[in-house]
């Protein structure tokens, strides 16, 4: 770029957001370092010519934009750029961070690795919802900035993530409560929340923000829980055997069928077969854990007469097996050998896979017990 002399005053600063856009659109691995580039050029160029040289939000924007998309380990260049903005605004020449920044800049650290950098982004989040309560923002958060910031945290491998995300949601929705047309967790950062911890295996947790969901559905948010946020709850009550398991599993079923019967709902088999292993799971602490999973597989296969899309599959047969088989329950060796012989009239029939080794295992192993 050539030299600007303090008399060329055809030149704007736009020019340096164009070029700004080039090199974001570039995708080139250095974009960032050019654009943080062009900023710097831009402050050396504003002592000189400051009517039309003065650093622009578009510009740090681009910059943030740039480092987040092609730097994954770049959560200080972010914050040294906030930095900067925040700097240049107490001085007169930024405005006050806007919440196209302020969003910008929660979604560039989401993006980066780091412990720091998830708190940093915490910090602005809270940063955002305190200018809400002052009235200095009146633009409506984007949910996509709040699924990258729980995402962050929940990918962290902090034992007290999930506590930790559940802090931030219970703020998020008293902040949801107090700016309802601001502040509105939907579906997607719930279930982006349940995802999150159904892989961390944290069931306690998964279960508090389903009820959430739903207790914030019936205050007129889009929060209703769906198919997925059923099934990452279901998910993280078979990850652990907790006291509440066998509780918690048969209030999931009788929830998730209620809606079915009222046609609010559209579960699939991938769905009850994570139900049925939530029962597997704990029927190492409650007997009427496999009765239950008997009694919900034998349901399916009444409902699957009318609906094929609740037809139990081979995996359906083999889990409930297992529970039986874990059972200390009068009759449960017997009941293996039922639900094994169904499972092989089925597949005789073509209905569901071939039988596999781990099913006809469990078959044997019932009946060696009970000779």
């Amino acid at each position: 770029m050539g030299l600007v002399g303090p008399k060329e005053k055809h030149v704007d600063s736009w020019v340096f957001e164009s070029l700004a856009r080039l090199w974001l659109r570039s995708r080139k691995a250095g974009a960032c370092d050019e654009i943080i580039a062009l900023i710097g050029k831009m402050q050396d160029i504003h002592h000189d010519v400051p009517a039309f040289f003065r650093p622009t939000e578009n510009l740090y924007v681009l910059a943030l934009d740039s480092v987040s998309s092609y730097d994954r380990h770049a959560g200080q260049k972010v914050l040294n750029l906030f930095n900067e903005m925040q700097s240049l605004s107490a001085k007169g020449v930024l405005p006050s961070p806007s919440l196209r920044v302020l969003s910008t800049v929660v979604g560039s650290l989401a993006k980066t690795s780091g412990r720091g950098h998830v708190r940093h982004a915490y910090e602005i989040y809270q940063l955002i919802l305190k200018k809400y309560d002052l009235g200095e923002l009146s633009e409506p958060l984007n949910p996509r900035t709040l699924s990258a910031l729980f995402r962050s945290i929940l990918r962290s491998a902090d034992k007290e993530s999930a506590n930790f995300a559940l802090e931030v949601l219970n703020e998020t929705c008293a902040a949801a409560r107090n700016h309802p047309k601001l502040v509105a967790p939907n579906i997607i950062v719930f279930n982006t929340i349940l995802v999150g911890l159904a892989r961390k295996a944290s069931p306690d947790e998964a279960w508090e923000t389903l009820e959430l969901m739903i207790t914030l559905a019936k205050e007129g948010f889009a929060t209703a829980p769906d198919v997925v946020s059923f099934a990452c709850t279901a998910r993280a009550l078979a990850s652990v055997v907790t006291p509440n398991t066998l509780h918690r599993t048969n209030s999931l079923v009788r929830s998730i069928m209620k809606l079915y019967e009222t046609g609010e709902l559209l579960p699939d088999m991938h769905l009850f077969n994570i139900l049925l292993s939530s029962y597997k799971i704990a029927s190492n602490l409650e007997e009427g854990a496999a009765r239950n999973a008997l009694r919900l597989l034998e349901r399916l296969e009444e409902l699957s007469e009318k609906d094929k899309s609740l037809a139990p599959e081979l995996i359906s047969y083999r889990t409930v097996s297992e529970a039986l088989l874990k059972s200390k329950m009068p009759g449960s060796l017997a009941m293996v050998e039922k639900v094994y012989l169904r499972a092989k009239s089925l597949a005789t029939a073509g209905h569901i896979s071939p039988l596999d080794r781990e099913l006809c295992y469990t078959a044997i192993s019932a009946y060696a017990r009970s000779s």
